[in-house]
């Protein structure tokens, strides 16, 4: 009997001092039971932190019970066992981080493309999923994130005008460019612009309005102009033509009329071929009466300035320094460049044109302006044949350049046709 009864204590003892027995499913091969809190197997890591637990049934993450389960440190959605669970994917409309990432709504790279998520234009990510990205998306147009850099050959901004040829490069050093019309004539036409160094087209919009005359003010709005017709001042049907005074959007072409070319009494001045700014204040050239003159800009009433100068007077431009040049129609060879005073219209003659380029032996230049120093005019040849391709007549016009010094008038190249004013803003 007290042999019997010491073994039934021994067991009883033996039992206790192996604790509760786990599941064996609970257990790793290395003999670490994976969820009784002991490190089993005494290699310093315990249950599912031990990875000879892993894969085991007990160390499977629940994504929505705020524990570890699985012991890698990440709870819930932030454990990447939770990836594409149904609890964990991210709502992009309700302010909340849902799948705890660390990032919320449409900050969070799991809703591009949602089209509850507006277009940021600076973190090179398709926000909309519109497959434009940032300033290549048209929502980031004027977005201030997105600036024209105007000498990288991209359309920074995404308004589809690339470096120079944008609007918001005109104040950029490598972008002095030149502006030029047409509409000779009173004909409609366009306002381009084009490289001082060749000519070439940059970039075009329509006018609604032919030009004669254009200029910068200092502050960068362009003012022209308007042509109404050759000798004309009527057209073949209508009320006689009124040529206005205008400004002119760069990059629509959309102009606003100011005030009509009067002279305060109604009396119309229909061709004024040609302006320039002197500072802020606006001077020209009028073929009625061929005198300088002086234009209002806020109102467009002109006043003349001294007396008749020459009968055939025309393309008018402000240096740097102040000095107003001003060149006759007449073609090099016998046409000169002056110096206008503004105040008394007195002009002083600098000498004779000089050419050695056949096309300029005849026609006039009719606009002038400086860029960065130099003289730049409109020729427009008569019939004889263009040095650079078709020939002359009543619609080809040339880029030149005159030296006040030497007087030397250097072809540049072929313009568009029709052209009639040209204009430079630098930088």
């Amino acid at each position: 009997m007290k042999l019997t009864l010491s073994l039934i204590l021994a067991g009883a003892f033996a039992l206790a001092a192996c604790g509760t027995v786990k599941n064996e499913g609970d257990a790793a091969p290395s003999g670490e039971i994976c969820n009784d809190g002991v490190d089993n197997d005494g290699d310093g890591q315990m249950d599912c932190a031990d990875p000879d637990c892993n894969g085991s049934t007990a160390c499977v993450e629940d994504c929505t019970n705020g524990a570890d389960d699985d012991g890698d440190g990440e709870t819930d959605c932030a454990d990447s066992d939770c990836s594409g669970n149904a609890a964990c994917v991210e709502d992009c409309t309700d302010g909340e981080d849902n799948d705890l990432d660390g990032d919320t709504d449409c900050a969070d790279t799991d809703c591009d493309g949602n089209s509850a998520c507006p277009e940021v234009c600076d973190d090179s990510r398709d926000n909309d999923g519109d497959g434009d990205t940032d300033c290549a998306d048209s929502d980031c147009v004027g977005d201030s994130a997105c600036p024209e850099i105007c000498d990288d050959n991209l359309d920074n901004d995404g308004d589809l005008a690339t470096d120079c040829a944008d609007s918001d490069c005109v104040d950029a050093p490598n972008c002095a460019l030149l502006w030029v019309a047409d509409g000779r004539g009173g004909t409609i036409g366009n306002l381009y612009v084009v490289d001082p160094a060749t000519a070439n087209v940059i970039s075009m919009v329509p006018l609604s309005i032919g030009i004669t005359g254009l200029a910068f003010n200092p502050a960068g709005t362009l003012y022209g102009t308007q042509s109404v017709g050759n000798g004309g001042g009527k057209f073949l049907f209508g009320p006689p033509a009124q040529a206005n005074l205008v400004t002119i959007d760069l990059s629509t072409g959309n102009h606003t009329v100011i005030g009509p070319l009067n002279d305060g009494t109604g009396a119309h001045h229909k061709s004024v071929p040609d302006i320039t700014f002197v500072g802020t204040n606006l001077f020209g050239w009028t073929e009625n009466g061929d005198m300088p003159i002086s234009l209002d800009t806020s109102t467009g009433i002109l006043t003349t300035i001294g007396d008749r100068v020459n009968s055939a007077g025309s393309g008018m431009a402000t240096r740097a320094d102040g000095t107003v040049f001003w060149v006759d129609l007449r073609v090099p060879g016998t046409g000169q460049l002056y110096t206008i005073d503004v105040t008394t219209g007195v002009a002083t003659s600098l000498g004779v044109l000089t050419s050695a380029t056949p096309s300029m032996v005849s026609g006039p230049i009719n606009s002038l302006t400086f860029l960065n120093g130099t003289l730049y005019g409109v020729h427009k040849p008569d019939s004889v044949p263009s040095v650079f391709g078709p020939p002359g007549g009543p619609g080809v016009s040339e880029l030149v350049i005159i030296n006040t010094t030497s007087l030397e008038v250097t072809v540049v190249g072929q313009l568009p046709m029709m052209i009639d004013s040209i204009a430079a803003r630098t930088p």
